[in-house]
């Protein structure tokens, strides 16, 4: 980024900060606000439902004057009216809930009619049956008696008792004839009561009246005199008002077969109810009807009912239905209906049920099945996260769809759990936005699982639906049933197209591409069923295919699967790879069978070189196939060709099957000088090098430089450490000839950086493989290596670290020579060789038997008797181009000294052969300083040309025998003899323990060194001298050794106990230091204070208490002051009732013994002041006899005392605790609670050497000095924790969420949500832009699509204004399209603009694959956006335009922009 650009960041931010998180709750809520027909508003209210609405519905809709009647229980209340014929039914429209008998509540078939009954002088007569006519029935009562004559019974007089409730068992059986009505008739004059029999039948009683419906309308119970009466309230709009809505107590429910209706919220929110029985002359189920009923499992509906319509939300938010079936006569299925069922696994929409063996899913498919379904609603299943699949019957047309013969994908919004929706008319279309723009094919592909499918037959919408929106697609037969075939069409990055199909074996059994689609991704999975296996020959003979990436999930590759793809170049095998088998000529691209007609490269005689990129492992199958020998690409008549094999990034390892060698050869690896080139690791030349990638190489080495002083990305340190740290995994057998003496010796690396090799299958080390890098630190060969070939790692002069595998077995010649910094070999434990003293063996049985190679970083050059006894043979040039000096090998039984042993050793001084020795080979010293060799009589050969070059004979001397073929020898070339062994001294050095020298001593061969004096080391013991420094036979450097004292004898042990005595934490701690408290405790109902006694300053074995305050308000708390005996208040707190106060430290007083307070400080209960008590020192310590007077009294002090205590100032800012305290005192403070998004930090103290308990607790303890104290506390701004589910710390876009998140600028969509796949509008990005420029004065917008009274309408009149958008150029802007990423840099590169910044910083896009899509008018905003690091490619080489800015991408740009 360039200053000029970083400056007007700077300046823009704040402006940002303030405005932008407002903005974006705005995108956070845009989907939910949208006011879309039919669904909840945005702020979670219900859907409407009006009185208009309700008159319209099949439920009759009464008059509010309708008469209303009761059950005689005072259950129900009803009207009792016609339904468009004579006849009459009871319309259910109040329910007076209150106990159920065993929960269960049954809708009776009929109800009989009673109203309140007054009596003439206005007494409650209670419930009275009434007629059809609304009169109130009576039945005669007769008083009679007996004719004295006849004995006959006679009527003296009747009366009429009402028909009361109470007293049905006198009435309740009568017929028509035996009840009565009155009537009103004049007789006499006088207006008297008639009573006439109910035989007409429109006065007889209402008795049994058929329920038909439950109303839309609720009641008003009268009140006083009224009360047992009810009239019509109005309509039932809400959920408050349903007739039998929240009644808990309701566990199962059973509608009797006479309702034909249930009417608007009437059962909303009965939560207890777990089942329903609806007869099957229902009609319909009224909006809301059953919604929330949030235990309803299951719902019985016979299938063959008379039930036609399900009202909007009818079963919403029934979260534990789990299944639902609709009856074949429904025709009308409303919105919203099963909305948030959650438990809900299916749905019975046709005429099916399980028969001859075909499941019911099969069944709801099939031709055969027929409904009266036509009419689906919005939003039906939208929020069932549990729904597996939906099936739309043959029948099913959905006409009034929101585009005709439609459903659209949100009615499955946050269907989680769908695996595919079925249409057995082939005619069904599905769209995506016509209900909700906002919720389109990708949003909805974003719900549900990577496995879902549309199904149908081949020709159906459904399958024209699922080919342009790339979603996979099932085959049904022409009957219904399952092919078990699956499609999938994707569309590449070039635009092209591809369409797989998988059976339900797991196998790829078609493909087929646009013509000239050259690369390709291969899908994992093809709705349910995972792409395990290639077919034979799937992709044979294809022309156009020129890469293509394999996916994780296959298994199997067969036989010629890409046989003929004579243009194939590169396949990457996407990781983990799976796939254990690869056939015969699967990638035989070189043997073409046949062209296609447009391949315009049919007579190519070169062969097109393959690549495979993918994990090297010999568990591999593609590696191993590619090493095969057999699996050459090329035909008969061309140049015998091998697959080239790529580790990908970051290891960027080359591998290639050597036919010369029969070996998987390491053909090339990163280093840095190629990396900081930036023109090897591109796209161009690698496949799997995606944009990022090749961006990290370019800038990582100036990173690592510190040339560039950008903070290195996770990608830059990738590829660096893959060049410092190569790594060659198993399958990696040898190295291409040269191929690190080509590279590293010319590889400038920076000081103190050098580089590791590991390798773990390397079969062997060819010579001079490693010659001359210098680089090299460390050389780690794991396994298999079987021989480490001559002069192997020639020097490597910085090479300090070697691993060998116990499986090496050869050993060339010197092959560390040249490596003066390597003083040992790790041979891991090797039955073959081990390295001891920087001498390299072979071994035998576990005994030295042949010195290999003398290391050149070996510090002494004396070779001693002691290291090669029992050795038998030394190998060639063993100790050549050395530093060594002497060799005694009297105690080996070494029999040839072997050409070039000691040659080319200018160090050389005497070497002592041993009596087995018999012959010295050529130029066995050649180039030598040897000056003494001690030849026995067995050497019987010694060769002409052993002590060639410049070995300085006459300087030589020889210890021999006179006459032996040694003394000859040295007669005939010119070397002096003598009879006079030579003595050797070597040289003993001591060293303290922190390398101070402390000694230097000249010792006889096999004599003892004498230890200095040390000087000791403090708090250790000097136990010894390493190594051994008697029997000296060799240099040695000797180090004093010690051992620590016990550290822990002077400490204390401190303990920590909570208030119930329960130990917290012990520890030791050294004298006048502090201990650490362990973390502060909990305990219900009160607040940590600190601790007690002080943790500072430690002088004895010491218990500390956890101090606590009861969680009582400070009003109802009492004052506890602590005063002195002169009457300074040394300390105040407050203390809760009943509890204990806390006592400061014991106060001092000159020549007494402080003995405790009084009264005493527990069981508080009022205001208290306690005095401090002392005893004269050296009394017998009795506090009654020298006790402190009460107050008002004066104590006399010892002769010589002061009775005056000095006061010292404590203030304690942004917390409690200030006051005046007397040296010593331990004032507890405590900070006040932090403001809203702060925490404590820490207390800030001055003087800072003050002492303090805790500088970290917000409650603690000082010690005051003898001065004043001032002690803040601090406080910062809390950290930030994101809350949001659907982030996680993996996610690409974690930190820039996290970025906006926690500056304020965006929030989530919901309070655990951060929704970073939802579109950003282009109305909303404007606006964003126009609120940063503090909302100029503009005119209205002259978009036909803007109206003025939006939230953006000045926005986009603003930005039309400055020329920051032009709108789609038909008089159009598209405020509420989801805006694509070249949009959006066309919009910021234009405000870039109008802000006067500097755009020169561009960036070439040539470097992406789909560049070409780039729209013309956003070219250079779309190098704008890439040059200032606002925008940024996909990971996969493109830029993807033309795809829609998220959320989650408009939250990188931020970051991006301001950070």
């Amino acid at each position: 980024m360039t200053k000029g650009k970083k400056k007007t960041n700077r300046r823009l931010k704040k402006t940002v900060r303030k405005t932008l998180g407002t903005l974006f709750l705005i995108s956070a809520i845009i989907v939910a606000a949208i006011p879309t027909e039919g669904l909840r508003a945005a702020d979670g209210t219900e859907k409407e439902v009006t009185e208009s609405y309700l008159q319209q519905m099949k439920i009759p809709y009464l008059d509010s004057k309708e008469e209303i009647y009761t059950t005689g229980d005072g259950k129900y209340q009803f009207a009792y009216v016609t339904d468009g014929g004579s006849d009459k039914g009871a319309v259910i429209l109040g329910y007076n809930g209150g106990y159920l008998e065993g929960n269960n509540l049954v809708i009776p078939d009929g109800l009989d009619a009673y109203k309140k009954y007054s009596y003439s002088d206005g007494t409650n007569g209670g419930y009275v049956a009434v007629g059809k006519e609304n009169d109130f029935l009576f039945y005669a009562v007769n008083q009679t008696t007996t004719d004295p004559v006849t004995g006959a019974e006679i009527v003296i007089s009747t009366s009429y008792q009402p028909c009361r409730y109470e007293d049905r068992a006198q009435w309740e059986n009568l017929s028509s004839e035996e009840l009565y009505y009155k009537s009103d008739t004049v007789s006499g004059g006088d207006l008297v009561p008639v009573y006439e029999k109910t035989t007409d039948s429109n006065k007889q009683r209402i008795k049994g009246a058929e329920v038909w419906y439950i109303g839309n309308q609720y009641l008003q119970e009268g009140t006083g005199k009224d009360a047992g009466t009810w009239k019509i309230a109005g309509p039932i709009t809400s959920s408050d008002k349903g007739i039998f809505a929240g009644n808990g107590n309701i566990h199962t429910l059973t509608i009797g077969k006479s309702v034909k209706g249930v009417g608007v919220y009437a059962f909303y929110g009965c939560t207890g109810m777990s089942s329903i029985s609806l007869g099957n002359g229902l009609n319909i189920i009224g909006d809301y009807a059953f919604a929330n009923c949030l235990t309803m499992t299951s719902v019985n509906l016979d299938r063959i009912s008379n039930l036609t319509t399900i009202s909007d939300y009818a079963f919403a938010n029934c979260q534990s239905m789990e299944k639902f079936t609709v009856p074949i006569n429904v025709t009308t299925i409303g919105n919203n209906v099963f909305e948030d069922c959650y438990s809900m696994i299916g749905i019975n929409m046709s005429n099916a049920e399980e028969n001859n063996g075909f499941s019911v899913e099969e069944e709801m498919a099939s031709t055969n099945n027929a409904t009266a379904l036509n009419n689906f609603g919005k939003n039906v299943f939208k929020g069932c996260a549990n729904l597996r699949s939906v099936t739309f019957p043959r029948t099913f047309s959905n006409a009034n769809g929101p585009v005709s013969g439609s459903i659209d994908v949100s009615e499955f919004r946050g269907c989680e759990n769908l695996k595919y929706v079925t249409a057995a008319n082939p005619s069904l279309k599905i769209t995506g936005g016509a209900v909700d723009t906002s919720y389109t094919f990708d949003s909805f592909k974003a719900d549900v699982p990577a496995e879902f499918y549309l199904e149908s037959v081949d020709s159906s919408q459904f399958h024209t639906c699922a080919t342009n929106n790339y979603m996979a697609f099932s085959y049904l037969n022409s009957d219904g049933t399952k092919q078990n075939l699956y499609e999938l069409t994707v569309q590449e990055t070039s635009g092209k197209k591809a369409v797989y199909r998988v059976n339900s074996s797991n196998q790829l059994v078609y493909c087929e591409f646009d013509s000239g689609l050259e690369t390709v991704t291969m899908p994992d999975t093809v709705g349910p069923y995972q792409i395990t296996v290639i077919g034979s020959g799937i992709f044979r003979n294809n022309c156009y295919l020129r890469r293509i990436t394999i996916p994780s999930s296959i298994t199997t590759i067969e036989d010629s699967a890409f046989k003929g793809c004579h243009n194939l170049k590169d396949v990457i095998f996407k990781e983990p790879v799976n796939i254990t088998s690869i056939g015969t000529d699967a990638f035989k691209t070189q043997e073409v069978e046949y062209h296609k007609a447009d391949c315009g490269n049919k007579d190519a005689t070169d062969v097109q070189q393959l690549y495979f990129t993918g994990p090297i492992s010999d568990d591999s199958a593609p590696f191993n196939y590619a090493m095969d020998p057999n699996s050459y690409i090329n035909r008969g008549n061309q140049e015998r060709t091998y697959i080239t094999y790529y580790s990908g990034w970051p290891k960027n390892l080359e591998v290639k099957y050597n036919p010369d060698t029969d070996k998987n050869e390491l053909a090339d690896y990163p280093t840095f000088k190629e990396i900081q080139s930036g023109s090897k690791y591109t796209t161009g030349n690698y496949a799997y090098m995606t944009l990022e990638y090749q961006e990290a190489a370019k800038t990582a080495v100036d990173k690592y430089l510190g040339t560039n002083s950008e903070p290195m990305t996770d990608y830059e340190r990738e590829i660096i450490n893959a060049a410092l740290q190569i790594e060659l995994p198993y399958g990696i057998e040898t190295i291409k000839e040269n191929l690190f003496t080509a590279t590293e010796p010319s590889e400038a690396l920076p000081s103190n950086t050098t580089k590791t090799l590991t390798a773990y299958g390397l079969l062997e080390i060819g010579k001079e493989t490693f010659k001359d890098c210098t680089n090299l630190s460390g050389v780690y060969l794991k396994d298999r290596t079987t021989k480490i070939d001559d002069y192997a790692f020639k020097g490597c002069t910085n090479l300090t670290g070697v691993a060998v595998p116990a499986t090496t077995t050869t050993m060339g010649k010197r092959p560390f020579t040249g490596c003066e910094k390597l003083t040992t070999v790790d041979f891991q434990g090797s039955p073959y060789f081990t390295c001891d003293n920087s001498i390299i063996y072979s071994l035998e049985n576990g005994k030295k038997k042949d010195i290999i190679e003398f290391l050149e970083g070996r510090a002494s050059g004396v070779v001693a008797p002691t290291e090669v006894e029992g050795v038998t043979g030394i190998a060639e040039e063993a100790f050549a181009g050395t530093k060594v000096s002497s060799v005694d090998l009297r105690t080996s039984f070494v029999t040839d000294i072997p050409e070039g042993a000691f040659m080319d050793t200018p160090k050389l001084f005497a070497v002592y052969l041993p009596d087995t020795c018999k012959s010295i080979s050529k130029d066995s010293f050649t180039n030598s300083s040897i000056a003494y060799m001690e030849v026995p009589e067995s050497v019987s050969y010694l060769d002409n040309d052993a002590f060639g070059g410049t070995t300085d004979k006459s300087a030589l001397q020889f210890y021999c025998v006179d006459g032996s073929n040694a003394y000859i020898y040295a007669t005939k070339n010119g070397i002096m003899t003598t009879s006079k062994p030579l003595e050797l001294f070597y040289t003993v050095t001591f060293w303290d323990w922190d390398s101070t020298l402390l000694d230097t001593q000249t010792v006889a061969a096999g004599g003892d060194a004498v230890p200095p004096e040390v000087k000791g080391r403090e708090g250790y013991t000097l136990t010894g001298w390493v190594p051994d420094y008697h029997g000296v036979q060799a240099d040695l450097q000797v180090t004093a050794q010690y051992e620590a004292d016990d550290p822990d004898a002077s400490k204390y042990t401190v303990t920590f106990l909570d208030w119930d005595d329960s130990v917290l934490k012990t520890m030791l701690v050294a004298p006048g230091k502090d201990a650490e408290p362990p973390i502060d405790p909990k305990r219900e109902g009160y607040t940590f204070i600190g601790w007690r006694p002080a943790v500072t300053n430690i002088q004895a074995n010491t218990t500390i208490y956890a101090q606590y305050e009861k969680n009582d308000s400070e009003d109802s708390k009492f004052t506890v002051r602590f005063i002195d005996y002169d009457d300074t208040v040394l300390y105040v707190q407050k203390v809760a009732s009943g509890e204990d106060a806390i006592a400061p430290q014991s106060p001092t007083r000159s020549g007494y013994t402080f003995t405790g307070w009084r009264p005493a400080i527990t069981g508080i209960t009022k205001d208290t002041d306690t005095y401090a008590q002392y005893a004269i020192t050296g009394s017998q310590d009795d506090p009654n006899a020298t006790a402190t007077p009460a107050p008002g009294t004066t104590a006399t002090p010892a002769p010589g005392t002061n009775t005056t205590t000095k006061l010292y100032t404590l203030t304690v800012k942004n917390g409690s605790g200030s006051g005046s305290y007397a040296a010593g005192s331990q004032p507890i403070i405590i900070a006040n609670d932090p403001a809203k998004g702060m925490q404590f930090s820490n207390w800030t103290i001055d003087p800072s050497n003050t002492t303090i308990a805790s500088k970290v607790l917000s409650a603690t303890v000082i010690t005051m000095p003898a001065g004043n104290v001032t002690i803040e506390a601090d406080f910062s701004e809390a950290v930030k924790q994101l809350p949001f589910k659907d982030v996680s710390k993996t996610d690409w876009y974690y930190e820039a969420a996290k970025y906006v998140y926690d500056e304020g600028m965006m929030s989530g969509t919901a309070d655990d949500l951060f929704s970073p796949n939802i579109s950003t509008t282009r109305g909303m990005i404007v606006t964003i832009l126009y609120r940063l420029e503090k909302e100029p004065t503009v005119s209205n917008s002259s978009f036909s699509d803007v109206s003025e009274n939006v939230y953006y309408a000045k926005a986009v009149a603003w930005a039309a204004t400055e020329n920051i958008v032009g709108g789609y150029g038909d008089g159009k802007f598209g405020p509420e399209d989801p805006i694509t990423r070249e949009q959006l840099a066309a919009i910021l590169y234009r405000y870039a603009q109008y802000k006067g910044t500097n755009n020169s910083n561009t960036a070439d896009l040539s470097v992406f694959t789909d560049a070409a899509s780039i729209s013309e008018y956003a070219e250079d905003a779309m190098r704008f956006a890439v040059g200032n690091g606002i925008m940024n490619g996909n990971g996969d080489g493109t830029i993807n335009p033309t795809g829609t800015a998220t959320r989650a991408e408009a939250a990188q740009m931020l970051m991006n922009f301001l950070k």
